[in-house]
């Protein structure tokens, strides 16, 4: 019976959710440029970015779909 139980759990696992958001230094690692570059992209609206602290804070999160899309990276081949 146990032996059941644990195949059942393990069919009931997913894959790892794929973040939406992504830090500066993940994003720049990905699009392999420089966080100056990034900031760059964002302040042009080219990339989307949030800073979820206060206005005018240095930290960034860069939605992880707009950079891609940025890239000319389809969603489903980059997941």
């Amino acid at each position: 019976m146990a032996k059941k139980a644990r195949q059942s759990a393990a069919a009931t696992r997913t894959a790892p959710a794929v973040p939406v958001f992504l830090t500066t230094r993940e994003a720049c690692e990905l699009a392999r440029v420089c966080r100056r570059t990034l900031g760059r992209w964002c302040e042009a609206g080219l990339v989307e970015s949030v800073r979820p602290l206060a206005a005018g804070s240095a930290k960034r999160l860069v939605r992880r779909d707009s950079l891609l899309a940025f890239l000319g990276v389809e969603l489903e081949a980059a997941a």
